[in-house]
C-alpha cells in the first residue's frame, strides 16, 4: 500500500509587503513558509506540486489535483497500488480478477452491483439479488432449464430422470417413452409395470432372445433364454431362438449333440429319430445292418461295418493277422483269418517246409527253406547270404561280405589287412593309411581324399578355412595362428593402418584406433592422438576465442575471449546500450551558466558534449548553447533539454522525454563503452543525473579481432578486424 502524505494548499493573496513571502511566476504571493506550485495557483506546504521529483513521490506533475495520472500527494494513480484513486471503485493492490475487486479496479466483484464479474464466477448481473429474474441471486445462474442449475421454480435439471422442461422428474415406469431436451428418445419402450416377461423389461429395454429372461407374456414369446447381454447361447436344453430342444423340431442344436435334425422321427432318411445322420455306428439298426451300438470301435461284438465280431466278417480284430470276409483258405487269407504263406504251419507250393512260424535258424527258415549257408537267410555266424556259392558278388561262399576288410584283396582295394581298423597301415577303406586317403586318423581334422586346397578340406588335412596355415581363395595370407598384431591378421587379412590392431612386427606401427583419420582433443585439451599413418601425435582442439562456436562446449564465439559480446569463456552473450537520465529544474532554479556534459565513449570529435544553460545570450567557449527563458516551467526546460541533445548528430545519445521533468537518454551503440558518468555543474541537488551505465560488448579496439560490428567500440568490423 503506497504511503500517503498530507498535502495542504493554501490558495491567498499575500502582501508583496509581508515578510518572507514570495512571489510565484504565475502571479500570485506565498507567504513565508510555502513554496509556489509549478504549474496551479496554490500555495504548497510541502514539495509535491512543485514539478520535481523529491524523496518519496512516484510522480509530480507541478500540481495538487486527483484524477490527472498524478495524485495530490504525488504518487501515481494507477489500478493496482493499493489506493482508491479518483474514479476507482476499489483498488487491493494487484490487478487481480476474482478477489473482491476487478482487475480494472471499476467493480467490487459482489452480486447485483449490475457488473458481471466472470473472474469471480458470475454469468449475469442485474443490479439486484433476486432470484426469478433471469439471474440468481449468487448471479451464478442465468436461469434456463439445461444449466444444471435447480433454479427457482425448477423441481430438476439436468438429471437423467429430469423432465426436458425441469419441471418434474421422469423414469422408467412411467408408462411412457422420456426424452432428454432435445426431445430424443433416452428409453426403447415403457409399459408402465413391473414384470420382467413381458415385452418391455423394468430398465425399459426391449426383452429380446439373448438378455437371459424369457418373454413368456408378451407378444414376443420365448419358451428360454439362456443368453446374457442380448448375445443369444445354445444348450442342451434351449435353442439358439429361445425355444425348448427337441429332436425332430427341425433346429440343430450342436450343444445337446445333434449331427442333424430333419423335423421329424423317422429313421432311414438321412437322419435318424435321435437326431445322428443315418449310418453306420449311430445307435439306429437300419436295413443291411446286423448290429449297431453307437460306436466305431471293433472287437466289441458289434464292428465298425455294423456286423457282429468275428472271423470272416472282413474286420481284422484282436487275435486275427488277417479278415478277407471269408472263410476261404489258400486265397490270401486262410479261415483262421491268417495270411495264407510260409510260417502258417502249412507246406503249399514252393516251400521246401513250414514250421508254423517265422524264426530263423531253428531248421526251417522263415522263406520255407533249410537253415543253411546259401539258402538266402543269414543266421547265425553268417554275415551275409545271396542264396549262392559266388564269390565276389557281394556275399562269398562262406557268408561273408564282399569288401575291404575280409582279407580278400578284389577290385578296387589297394590293400586289405583283414579288418576294419583305420591307422594301423591299411585303412577302413582299404587304401594305405596317410592324408588324401578319404580316411581321417590321428593328426587330421577331415580327410576328403585328394590333394586339392579350398574345397573344404586342404592339403594338411584341415579344413577349409582362416586359420589353417594355407592361402585360399578369399584370404591375403594365412599364417595358422590367432595372433592379431603380426603379419597376417586373424581373418586372414594383411594388415594396413585403421585396421584396429597395433603391428609389432615389421613395419611397425605407434598406434591403430581402427580409421585412418586424425582425431581431435577434447575442448580446451591437449593430448596425444593417432593420425592416418598410425604414428602418436600432438592433437588439435577446440579453443574458445578462435571464431567457431563448438558445440556443445560452446554457446558463442566473436574470434576472441577479451572483448565482444561474447564473454571470456565463450558461454553469454552481452550486448546492451548504456542508458541514463537528468532531472532538470525550472529555470528559475537554474544559474546562467550551469552545464551537464555527455560522452558516448567514442574517441573523436563531437562524441564529448558539454551543454550550458543560457540565460542572457553568452556562453563559454566550446560549449552547446541551450538557451531558457526566466518564466520556463521544468517540463519547458525538459523538452528544451531532449531537443538541443538530440541536434547533436555526432554525439551518440538519443534523449526523449520521461515522465514529470525526466530526460531519458540512451547510447545508440551496444558497447561497453558506452557506460561514461554524466558530470555537471549544477548547484541546486535537485537537478539529479544517473549512469551513463548498462551498457555491454562492443569494447574490442582497433585491429582485435571480430565477427560483428557489435563487437567493436568503434561499431565497425571490417575483414574480422574492428577498424
Amino acid at each position: 500500500m503506497s504511503t500517503r502524505f498530507l498535502v495542504i494548499a493554501i490558495v491567498l493573496g499575500a502582501c508583496a509587503s509581508d515578510p518572507g513571502s514570495i512571489e510565484c511566476a504565475n502571479g500570485i504571493l506565498c507567504p513565508e513558509g510555502t513554496q509556489c506550485a509549478a504549474v496551479q495557483q496554490v500555495c504548497l506546504t510541502n514539495n509535491c506540486g512543485n514539478g520535481k521529483l523529491d524523496a518519496l513521490e512516484a510522480c509530480d506533475d507541478g500540481n495538487i489535483m486527483d484524477g490527472d495520472g498524478c495524485s495530490a500527494n504525488c504518487q501515481v494513480e494507477d489500478c493496482g497500488n493499493g489506493v482508491k484513486d479518483f474514479g476507482e471503485v476499489c483498488d487491493d493492490g494487484n490487478t487481480t480478477g476474482g478477489d473482491g475487486c476487478a482487475a480494472n479496479c471499476q467493480s467490487d466483484e459482489s452480486c447485483g452491483n449490475g457488473v458481471i464479474d466472470t473472474a469471480a464466477g458470475e454469468v449475469c448481473d442485474d443490479s439486484n439479488k433476486a432470484s426469478g429474474d433471469g439471474c440468481s441471486s449468487s448471479c451464478k445462474s442465468a436461469e434456463i432449464c439445461g444449466n444444471g442449475i435447480v433454479d427457482l421454480g425448477e423441481v430438476c435439471d439436468s438429471t437423467p430422470n429430469c423432465g426436458a422442461d425441469c419441471k418434474s422428474g421422469e423414469g422408467c415406469g412411467n408408462g411412457r417413452i422420456d426424452t432428454d431436451v432435445d426431445g430424443n428418445p433416452i428409453e426403447q419402450c415403457d409399459d408402465g409395470n413391473a414384470s420382467d416377461n413381458d415385452d418391455c423389461l423394468n430398465s425399459c429395454n426391449f426383452n429380446v432372445c439373448g438378455d437371459g429372461i424369457p418373454d413368456t407374456n408378451g407378444v414376443r414369446k420365448e419358451q428360454c433364454d439362456t443368453g446374457s447381454g442380448g448375445v443369444p447361447v445354445e444348450t442342451a436344453t434351449c435353442n439358439i431362438d429361445c425355444s425348448l430342444r427337441a429332436c425332430g423340431d427341425g433346429k440343430v442344436n450342436q450343444a445337446a449333440g445333434e449331427q442333424c435334425d430333419d423335423g421329424n422321427t423317422t429313421d432311414g432318411d438321412g437322419c435318424d429319430s435321435n437326431c445322428t445322420k443315418t449310418g453306420c455306428g449311430n445307435g439306429v439298426l437300419n436295413p443291411g445292418e446286423q448290429c449297431d451300438d453307437a460306436n466305431t470301435a471293433n472287437g466289441d461284438g458289434c464292428d465298425n461295418n455294423c456286423k457282429t465280431t468275428a472271423c470272416g466278417n472282413g474286420i481284422v480284430t484282436t487275435g486275427e493277422s488277417c479278415d478277407d470276409g471269408n472263410n476261404t483258405n489258400g486265397d490270401g487269407c486262410d479261415n483262421n483269418c491268417r495270411p495264407t504263406g510260409c510260417g502258417n504251419g502249412v507246406v503249399s507250393a514252393g516251400e521246401q517246409c513250414d514250421d508254423a512260424n517265422s524264426t530263423n535258424g531253428d531248421g526251417c527258415d522263415n522263406n520255407c527253406k533249410p537253415t543253411g549257408c546259401g539258402n538266402g537267410i543269414a543266421t547265425a555266424g553268417e554275415q551275409c547270404d545271396d542264396g549262392n556259392t559266388t564269390n565276389g558278388d557281394g556275399c562269398d561262399n562262406t557268408c561273408k561280405i564282399t569288401g575291404c576288410g575280409n582279407g580278400t584283396l578284389t577290385t578296387g582295394e589297394v590293400c586289405d589287412d583283414g579288418n576294419l581298423t583305420s591307422g594301423d597301415g591299411c585303412d577302413s577303406n582299404c587304401k594305405p593309411t596317410g592324408c588324401g586317403n578319404g580316411v581321417v586318423t590321428t593328426g587330421e581334422i577331415c580327410d576328403d581324399g585328394n590333394a586339392t586346397n579350398g574345397d573344404g578340406c586342404d592339403t594338411n588335412c584341415k579344413p577349409t578355412g582362416c586359420g589353417n596355415g594355407i592361402t585360399t581363395s578369399g584370404e591375403q595370407c594365412d599364417d595358422g595362428n590367432n595372433v592379431n598384431t603380426d603379419n597376417c591378421t586373424n581373418t586372414c587379412k594383411l594388415p594396413v593402418c585403421g585396421d584396429g590392431f597395433t603391428r609389432t612386427t615389421a613395419p611397425a606401427e605407434q598406434c591403430d584406433d581402427g580409421n585412418a583419420i586424425t582425431e581431435t582433443c577434447p575442448y580446451n585439451t591437449s593430448c596425444q592422438v593417432c593420425d592416418a599413418t598410425c604414428k602418436l601425435v600432438t592433437g588439435t582442439t577446440a579453443v574458445c576465442g578462435d571464431g567457431n562456436v563448438d558445440v556443445p562446449d560452446e554457446v558463442c564465439d566473436d574470434s576472441n575471449a577479451t572483448c565482444g559480446t561474447c564473454n571470456g569463456n565463450c558461454q553469454v552473450f552481452a550486448s546492451a546500450k548504456a542508458t541514463g537520465q537528468l532531472a532538470v529544474l525550472k529555470s528559475g532554479d537554474l544559474v546562467d551558466g550551469e552545464t551537464f556534459t555527455l560522452n558516448d565513449g567514442i574517441v573523436g570529435t563531437g562524441h564529448v558534449v558539454t551543454f550550458e544553460y543560457d540565460k542572457d545570450g553568452t556562453i563559454t567557449a566550446g560549449n552547446v548553447k541551450l538557451a531558457i527563458g526566466n518564466g520556463d516551467s521544468a517540463n519547458t526546460v525538459r523538452q528544451k533539454t531532449v531537443d538541443t541533445i538530440n541536434l547533436q548528430v555526432a554525439l551518440k545519445i538519443t534523449a526523449a522525454n520521461g515522465s514529470g521533468s525526466i530526460v531519458l537518454l540512451t547510447n545508440d551503440l551496444f558497447s561497453v563503452n558506452g557506460n561514461v558518468a554524466i558530470t555537471t555543474t549544477v548547484a541546486d541537488p535537485a537537478f539529479g543525473v544517473s549512469g551513463m551505465s548498462g551498457g555491454a560488448g562492443g569494447d574490442c579496439t582497433t585491429g582485435e579481432a571480430c565477427k560483428a560490428a557489435a563487437d567493436c567500440a568503434s561499431n565497425l568490423c571490417v575483414g574480422g578486424l574492428c577498424q
